[in-house]
Formats: C-alpha cells, sequence, structure tokens
C-alpha cells in the first residue's frame, strides 16, 4: 500500500520528537535511540552459553509500532558470531516504537526490551507496486521509480570473479561512480568465492557453508554484504539492488545441490538470509541468474518457487521477487503469484520486442541483461553511448526497463 506523505502535523510532532531524542539526524541504519522512518532500525542481543547449532537458537523479537499492536512485525533474530545476534526492523512510521524479544533456549536472550524514536526523513523507502499502474514501481515516499540499472556483480562480495579482492573502498568509488551518471539500482550476487567465479556446486559452499556439514555459515561472507548495503543505504539510498541470492551450479545444468540438502537445511538458510537482509528497503531479490527452467529443469524449477514460496510468507516487507532466466529464454513463471515481477535476457533488443509476451501479467517487466561490451568487441555498435540510449528509452516507453549489460 503506498504511504501518504507526511502531514505538517506529523513533520512537526517528528521534529519535536527529534530535539527531545537528542539532536542530530540518525544515519538512514540506526542502532540508537532514533531511527529514520523508511530506514533501518536494528537491535543487539547477547546470549548466554550455546549448546548446539547457534544458527538454529529460535530468537524473535517483536516490533510494535506507533499504530499499535495490529501492525507489529516479528521477526528472527540471526546469529553473528560469539554471542551475538542482532533483530531489525524496516521503519515504517514516525513515532515512538517499542521491541521485545522471546527465546524459549536462552534466558539471556529472552525478555529483552527497549523503545527508540522514529523522525520522519527524506528516504525513499521501499520499491511497491505503482496504484496506477502495477507495471512499474513506486517508492514508498510516493514517486515513479525510474530502472536505470548497471551489472555491479561484486560490489557487494569480499572477492570479484577472478578472485581479487573488493575493498570497501573500492565498492564506494564504484557506487559514487554509478550514482553520478544517474544509475538507480545495481544488479549484485550476495556472495563470491576467493577462488574466482565458476559454475559448479563448490560455489554453494563457498558462498555459505562453514563446513562439510552444511548446518553453518560462512559469516565472513554474509558480513562484507551486509555492510555494504548498509553503506549504501546510508551513502546512496536512491540506489536499488537487485540481490542475487544463490550461485548459479552450471549454465544449461539443472541443478543438484538445493534439493539434495534437506528440508531443515534448507529452511535455516532461508531464515538467516530473510533474518539478516529483509529489512533493507532498497532490495529486489533475485533467486538465481542466468538458470534455465521448464519442462527439462524440474530442480532448478523447484527452487524457484520454494524459494519464492517462503519469501510470499515470510518477508514480512514484500519485496519484489524473481528469477533470472537464461539469455533468450521466455520467463516461464509470469502467471505465478510469487513472481511479482519478470526478469528476462536478450541481446540486441533495441525496439524493447520481448516486452510484449509479458504486458498480460501486469507485472513490471526487467530485461536484466542485454549485452556485454567488452566479450564481443567485433559486434560493439560505432556509437555505444546512441545504442544505450536507444535500449534504455525504448525499454522504458514499451512499459518495462533494462541493464545493456
Amino acid at each position: 500500500m503506498r504511504a501518504r506523505k507526511p502531514s505538517s502535523l506529523a513533520l512537526s510532532v517528528g521534529l519535536i520528537l527529534s530535539v527531545v531524542a537528542g539532536g542530530a539526524e540518525p544515519p538512514a541504519f540506526s542502532t540508537g535511540e532514533k531511527a529514520r522512518v523508511f530506514g533501518v532500525r536494528e537491535v543487539e542481543l547477547r546470549g548466554g552459553r550455546v549448546v548446539g547449532n547457534p544458527f538454529d537458537v529460535p530468537v524473535t523479537v517483536r516490533f510494535t509500532p506507533p499504530s499499535g499492536a495490529a501492525r507489529a512485525v516479528t521477526v528472527s533474530a540471526f546469529h553473528d558470531g560469539e554471542d551475538v545476534w542482532r533483530a531489525r526492523t524496516y521503519v515504517s512510521e514516525a513515532g515512538e516504537w517499542t521491541w521485545t524479544s522471546e527465546c524459549a533456549t536462552d534466558a539471556a536472550l529472552h525478555g529483552r526490551r527497549g523503545k527508540f524514536v522514529a523522525v520522519p526523513s527524506e528516504l525513499p523507502g521501499r520499491l511497491l507496486p505503482h496504484p496506477k499502474n502495477p507495471r512499474h514501481w513506486i517508492t514508498e515516499n510516493g514517486r515513479w521509480f525510474l530502472n536505470l540499472s548497471d551489472t555491479a556483480y561484486f560490489l557487494l562480495c569480499a572477492h570479484d570473479g577472478n578472485g581479487e579482492p573488493v575493498t570497501d573502498a573500492v565498492a564506494r568509488r564504484y557506487i559514487a561512480d554509478d550514482a553520478a551518471r544517474g544509475i538507480t539500482s545495481v544488479r549484485c550476487f550476495l556472495s563470491s568465492s576467493s577462488a574466482g567465479f565458476s559454475e559448479s556446486q563448490d560455489q554453494w559452499r563457498s558462498w555459505f557453508f562453514a563446513d562439510a556439514t552444511l548446518d553453518r555459515f560462512r559469516l565472513e561472507k554474509l558480513q562484507v554484504a551486509d555492510r555494504r548495503l548498509r553503506m549504501l543505504l546510508d551513502a546512496h539510498p536512491g540506489i536499488a539492488v537487485q540481490l542475487i541470492l544463490f550461485p548459479l551450479e552450471g549454465y544449461a545444468r539443472d541443478g543438484l545441490f538445493w534439493v539434495a540438502l534437506t528440508p531443515v537445511q534448507r529452511e535455516r538458510l532461508l531464515r538467516n538470509l530473510v533474518a539478516r537482509f529483509a529489512a533493507y528497503p532498497q532490495l529486489f531479490w533475485l533467486f538465481v541468474n542466468d538458470a534455465h527452467y521448464g519442462e527439462k529443469n524440474p530442480n532448478n524449477n523447484a527452487l524457484a518457487r520454494e524459494v519464492g514460496a517462503y519469501l510470499a510468507r515470510h518477508d514480512p516487507w514484500q519485496h519484489p521477487r524473481s528469477t533470472g532466466h537464461a539469455r533468450r529464454l521466455p520467463f516461464v513463471f509470469g502467471a505465478e503469484d510469487w513472481a511479482t515481477y519478470v526478469h528476462i535476457e536478450h541481446a540486441h533488443d533495441l525496439g524493447a520486442a520481448q516486452y510484449a509476451p509479458y504486458h498480460a501479467f501486469a507485472k513490471p517487466v526487467f530485461l536484466g541483461e542485454d549485452r556485454y561490451e567488452q566479450d564481443h568487441a567485433e559486434r560493439d555498435p560505432l556509437h555505444m553511448r546512441y545504442w544505450q540510449r536507444r535500449l534504455f528509452w525504448s525499454w522504458l516507453l514499451s512499459g518495462g526497463s533494462t541493464n545493456y549489460g
């Protein structure tokens, strides 16, 4: 539902609350006594002695907004190393919030409580279906979202596709360069391998799993993505992030890794990813990139549908959801409710011909990859800037959006 612009009274109350709570405007990602509307508020909890897997400790935090219990959100807290658990909420309204924790297995995590004050802000908020045209997005502050996208696969990662380190300083410079050029969204892998990019089951282990049991997570990888998303929200809140959750096991292959995990392992991974990342307002989910779906790929289909259904049930803030089809393949999930936008790939679609087959679904259509200028120099347009402008304009005027590569 589209959020209303704060009234002058609400702004006045917010300013008063800001002064009372102590001065300067808080960051978009807050851990203090004040938070900003359309930002993130985090609570840190300290646990006792853990017996068993800390990623299975059943601790939840209930965040109650000023409007009352009917709009409260209960989230899972996630283990973040040693005795630390964190819980996050997206801040949807101004005023005084309260929170309380529950945990049946650790008294140190149970019954904690607190409060914070949220003040109005100029943050854009979540991507939502446009109320006048569901084929487009609007940000929660009421502005139409113009999706001008750049591929930045390793922006959130510790290593790039060659296994070289990606530092925070490099990430900051890269995203500042994008912002200066008017880019409004980036496509990013959640994690990467220190051995470089490949398409294999090893990528799953390198992205997520700390040992051969596949029951514990590589916190250092998740923490890098976390830190970069926080930096993006604080420094460039107008740039959305298409977060690619899982690696591609192999091009034109029906993946085996996901379906070989037990239901408990799959639920644990999804629960921890939602707990850590879903409160970020700038996200839109993409489950896998470059995958093949349809009758010949039942395992890939199963992953997409299971992850889509899980996020539909458990993402409290209902970020846009889709999964990435390989180049020139039709999107096969357009009529399914969990897929709230269509993600396709093509090449040299300067006339936006691939938009028309999906118009009837009344969902945003995103050509997430058209071509890469470095891959086939012999096919490069003579006038690249003109080519790029034509691609973006044709897709926009046809009703969708695109990313040239």
